[in-house]
Formats: structure tokens, sequence, C-alpha cells
């Protein structure tokens, strides 16, 4: 991502990352906000997230256009939910990580995390196993 931005010259834009981790549950999101916030202050990135599900449209909004992310940490359902309702956009996407994959695609998880994997399926991102 530091060589989006310093190579290709692409800017930071607002409620637009360049990078999403899908995490499962709270305790994951805050245990991957912590390790990248100590990243960050190496790398200069910006790391965001969310865990709660309860008026996302509206704190999520207001923490994406105070603070713009390089990296968006949250549930995949929260998500979606902010692209419909059109609070946050896909078109800088670059890398989408899964974390707990296997718990993602399994029981109550596995419609939401498939739905957001085909929205961000055809975008301008770097494939990688």
């Amino acid at each position: 991502m530091m060589k989006d931005r310093d190579v290709y010259k692409i800017p930071l834009r607002e409620r637009r990352p360049r990078m999403v981790l899908l995490a499962p549950t709270r305790e994951l999101i805050k245990q991957l906000e912590h390790v990248c916030s100590i990243l960050d202050k190496h790398t200069g990135l910006q790391t965001r997230s969310f865990t709660s599900c309860k008026r996302a449209n509206y704190h999520v909004s207001k923490l994406l256009k105070r603070h713009m992310a390089d990296v968006l940490i949250m549930h995949p359902k929260v998500i979606l939910r902010l692209l419909r309702v059109r609070r946050l956009f896909l078109d800088d996407l670059r890398y989408v990580v899964v974390d707990e994959a296997d718990a993602m695609m399994s029981g109550h998880q596995d419609f939401v995390t498939a739905q957001l994997l085909a929205k961000v399926r055809h975008r301008n991102m770097y494939q990688h196993l």
C-alpha cells in the first residue's frame, strides 16, 4: 500500500479504503486493530476499525469522514450495510484479507461473506493466496 501511495501516486480519499480486513468477531477485530496500530507507527498507514452494528451507518460515516483510512477492519455485514447506503465506496480497494476464513464461510455468515467477496471480485486488486 505504501507503493500505491509513493510510486503510483494513488491519493488517500475520503470513505475509500485501500485494504479491507474482514473478521468474524469483535475480539478478533480488536486484536487486528492492535496489531495494525503497531504497524501504523512505522509505516504511516492509517487504520480504522468498527465493531458495533448499532447505528453503524451513522457512526462509521462520521468516523470515516473525520479520519481517512488506508485499512478498514470490520465485520462483512457492517461493510455491506455501508455499501448499500452509499456511506462507503470500494473504488480504491486493492486488497481484501479474510481472517478466520473457515469461520467466515461456515454457518450463518457464509452468505454475507460470499456476497461481499462477489462485490469486490472485479476490482483492480492484487490476487495472492
